[in-house]
C-alpha cells in the first residue's frame, strides 16, 4: 500500500517542479501538455502497482484501426 502513496506523492512533487519552471519561462502551453504527459504516466503506473490488467498498446492500435481496416479489406476481397 506504500507504492501508489509514493508515486503520487512523487508525482505532484513533480508537477509542481514543471508547473513553476514552466510558468517562469512564459511556457503555458508546454507547462499543460508536460502535466497531462506526467499525469496519463502516474496513472499507468498506479494500475501496474495495483495488478490491473493493462492491453497490450498493439490491442490498442488494432481496436482503433479495425473500423477502418474492415471495410477497406472487403472492398478489395470483392474486387479481386
Amino acid at each position: 500500500m506504500l507504492g501508489p502513496i509514493i508515486l503520487i506523492l512523487f508525482s505532484i512533487a513533480t508537477g509542481v517542479i514543471i508547473w513553476r519552471h514552466n510558468g517562469e519561462n512564459g511556457r503555458y502551453r508546454e507547462r499543460g501538455w508536460s502535466l497531462l504527459i506526467l499525469a496519463i504516466g502516474a496513472l499507468f503506473s498506479l494500475a501496474v502497482l495495483m495488478n490491473m490488467p493493462i492491453p497490450n498498446p498493439t490491442d490498442w492500435i488494432s481496436a482503433i484501426l479495425a473500423p477502418i481496416y474492415k471495410p477497406i479489406l472487403a472492398w478489395i476481397e470483392e474486387g479481386m
